[in-house]
């Protein structure tokens, strides 16, 4: 229930213009340093993006990733990408309905000058299970892993060697870990 009774404001983000990015219950908003709202998005699917789902890049390329429930996986998932600020959104990627339940993750890596992204939840052999890198602003992911519940990240954190995460998998017996994932040798 507490999921249910969650309210507020779910992520506050400086952009480069001086704007900020606020992401509230089913809307998303762009406001000014005055205070005025500039902009209210919610063409999204979903209450809001994952705890680590909405990222800025140095550049000032905002991303948003679809988190919704999704149990029967009947929803294609979209990852969203504004170059503008936050005064539009597009979708840059699209996994079709079936493919994945939905996106856990996207979030810039200082050390490779990249994004990395994560999916979940489970699928057969853990195929919903993946962790993709851009090094081009999101215009094509390299798939880095997949079919197992150790790449059922739901967040990651970067060092320069390597990248940490814990594992998204408390409703499967024994799989939750940490993972250390070499970025050498992936």
């Amino acid at each position: 229930t507490s999921q249910l009774l969650r309210v507020g404001l779910h992520h506050l983000l400086p952009l480069k213009n001086g704007n900020l990015l606020v992401t509230a219950k089913r809307k998303t908003f762009i406001i000014a340093p005055s205070g005025d709202i500039v902009n209210v998005w919610n063409g999204y699917q979903g209450n809001k993006p994952g705890h680590q789902g909405v990222c800025v890049t140095p550049r000032g390329t905002i991303f948003f990733a679809e988190y919704l429930l999704n149990p029967q996986r009947d929803h294609d998932i979209r990852l969203w990408r504004s170059i503008d600020n936050g005064m539009s959104f597009e979708v840059v990627n699209t996994w079709p309905a079936g493919d994945i339940r939905h996106l856990h993750f996207v979030k810039w890596d200082e050390y490779e000058q990249c994004l990395w992204l994560g999916t979940g939840d489970y699928g057969e052999n853990g195929a919903e299970n993946r962790l993709y890198r851009s090094a081009d602003d999101g215009a094509l992911w390299q798939l880095i892993g997949q079919y197992s519940q150790d790449w059922r990240a739901i967040g990651v954190c970067f060092t320069e060697d390597a990248l940490l995460w814990g594992t998204d998998a408390g409703s499967c017996p024994d799989t939750v870990h940490f993972v250390r994932m070499d970025r050498k040798t992936h």
